[in-house]
């Protein structure tokens, strides 16, 4: 398939005006600029906006090109006439506007190839963005399962740290020694809220009948006067 031809037409929108002329004078510049390297030839080009602002660029210099090309009409002037100076002025037109539309052609192509990277450019950020969001949300569900494992180790350490209890009203009331515990926890079995910090311990000595023992019991915080043996 052949490329589809550009319909060259004034841009309606004064905003998309403004830009479309600001990118085009950019590449016509750059253009002529290449023609002048290339071809070793004197250029110069002087562009009004919208707004009536001048822009040039010239090789070596608008001045310098300008003040060739008017001496240049005066020597044909004095040499053949008037007629034929404006024979000649009208050739150097014509001959500079193909050379233009011939630019303005290469600007139009250049572009189309730009709008196309543009997109293709678009397109991958989108895909790395979707990528990234993706690949994010695998982290935080990952983050919430180790998390989710770790607390059921916690939850499992402490309810298997000690299987006897001692209230602090009977800890108080029989004088038993505190001493601290090796791995404080937080009482969950009788504290929904997990607020209850147990962190001290205390021995015990007990008898039944002939039977006497020592255990080591956790000092929870209640006002009964309890002990208990392998709490659930």
């Amino acid at each position: 398939m052949g490329r589809r031809k550009i319909q060259i037409a004034v841009v309606k929108d004064p905003n998309t005006r403004q830009v479309t002329f600001s990118k085009r004078r950019t590449g016509l510049f750059k253009k002529a600029n290449e023609l002048s390297i290339l071809c070793g030839v004197e250029i110069a080009i002087v562009v009004f906006s919208i707004g009536n602002k001048p822009y040039s660029f010239g090789h070596p210099s608008v001045d310098v090109v300008v003040t060739k090309f008017l001496q240049h009409a005066t020597n044909s002037n004095d040499a053949l006439g008037s007629n034929n100076s404006s024979n000649e002025v009208v050739g150097d037109m014509e001959r500079l506007n193909q050379q233009l539309s011939d630019l303005q052609t290469q600007i139009l192509e250049e572009e189309i190839k730009g709008t196309k990277h543009d997109e293709r450019l678009k397109q991958h950020e989108v895909t790395q963005v979707f990528q990234y969001k993706e690949l994010q949300g695998l982290c935080l569900e990952l983050q919430r399962k180790v998390k989710d494992y770790v607390d059921e180790i916690e939850v499992s350490e402490y309810s298997s740290s000690c299987c006897n209890c001692c209230s602090t009203r009977l800890v108080s009331k029989l004088s038993l020694a505190i001493t601290p515990h090796p791995k404080p926890y937080k009482l969950q079995w009788l504290n929904e809220q997990g607020e209850m910090i147990v962190n001290q311990q205390v021995k015990v000595s007990f008898s039944i009948g002939t039977y006497k023992d020592e255990v080591i019991c956790d000092v929870v915080p209640m006002e009964a006067g309890h002990l208990l043996f392998g709490r659930p």
